[in-house]
């Protein structure tokens, strides 16, 4: 879970999203590789991609005056997010 750390996916398919890694972060620019494997054996990694994850979303009612004192105050909902704090 600590940045520059690598992390690989092997899939059967040509593609991957970046939620699928075991750990992932928002407004976080990722450098992508692939080796393809052909006859059991793994090329080589190709050049080096950069791939930039969403930014932290903002609150969705800014600039709004809350007339009741118990209106929640909310974000977007994240795959991956596993708390959310507020300040």
């Amino acid at each position: 879970s600590v940045p520059g750390q690598v992390q690989e996916i092997e899939r059967t398919q040509n593609y991957f999203a970046l939620t699928m890694l075991p750990y992932y972060f928002y407004g976080t620019t990722y450098s992508v590789e692939v080796a393809i494997k052909t006859n059991g054996v793994f090329s080589g990694y190709g050049a080096p991609c950069p791939i930039s994850s969403p930014g932290v979303p903002m609150i969705n009612n800014c600039d709004q005056h809350m007339a009741q004192q118990n209106s929640y105050i909310s974000t977007a909902s994240l795959n991956k997010a596993t708390a959310y704090r507020f300040e």
